[in-house]
């Protein structure tokens, strides 16, 4: 079972330097082995707007993409809930400053561990703190 990072979703279905490599990587895994979090769906938007208010991406396309999203959770991706225990884990995993966790990343990484997930990302930091973890990471 894969936990998807945003970045590899925001990747994916925007033109960035990645997105080939993040499409590739979606296309490898079956219909139903790919999950993500109600987290996944709020950092998602937030990602695509940014895009839009610092000019990578226009009106139209921001809502192409947000229409392309919610098509691609429909079809091939399983959303779990986030939950307390989630929040505390995510809190212990920004407490050590090796892992240097940003708050979203260790989220996404308690909730992988909490469901025994490889995370698959973009996100070198990240793929070093799972990997420090126990969690096993595919970095693309």
């Amino acid at each position: 079972m894969i936990y998807v990072d945003t970045s590899v979703l925001v990747s994916s279905l925007t033109n960035e330097m990645d997105t080939r490599r993040a499409q590739e990587a979606l296309l490898r895994h079956e219909s139903g082995a790919l999950y993500i979090s109600q987290w996944s769906i709020t950092e998602f938007s937030s990602a695509l707007s940014l895009k839009e208010r610092v000019g990578g991406i226009g009106a139209g396309d921001a809502k192409r993409v947000r229409a392309q999203f919610y098509q691609m959770i429909e079809a091939s991706l399983e959303v779990l809930d986030v939950s307390n225990q989630h929040f505390k884990l995510a809190a212990s995993f920004t407490e050590d400053p090796e892992l240097a966790l940003r708050s979203g990343d260790a989220l996404h990484l308690a909730i992988a561990f909490d469901h025994r997930m490889t995370i698959c990302t973009l996100d070198k930091k990240m793929a070093r703190a799972g990997s420090l973890l126990g969690i096993s990471t595919d970095l693309l």
